[in-house]
């Protein structure tokens, strides 16, 4: 798959913490795999990480919810929230 192609499948959310975001990023991402990025609009930190075997959405609500997924990330959700 080109860079093109790649682009097109880029997905953007804001406002997490809302459940119809979630819920969103659910429909969106079920039983998909791929390469993600978290940014802080506080502090324009990136984390960059990746789903293997269809769990894409499993990691967006183990960092942002069950803090099992990076510590960076889990420390950035404690003190700024989700």
């Amino acid at each position: 798959m080109g860079l093109r192609n790649w682009m097109k499948h880029e997905k953007k959310y804001s406002n997490l913490h809302l459940l119809e975001v979630q819920d969103q990023v659910r429909t969106d991402n079920k039983h998909k795999a791929g390469i993600y990025m978290i940014l802080n609009k506080i502090n324009n930190k990136k984390y960059i990480g990746s789903a293997a075997t269809n769990r894409i959405y499993v990691r967006f609500r183990n960092h942002f919810f069950h803090s099992t997924g990076s510590k960076q990330t889990a420390a950035a959700v404690a003190k700024y929230g989700i």
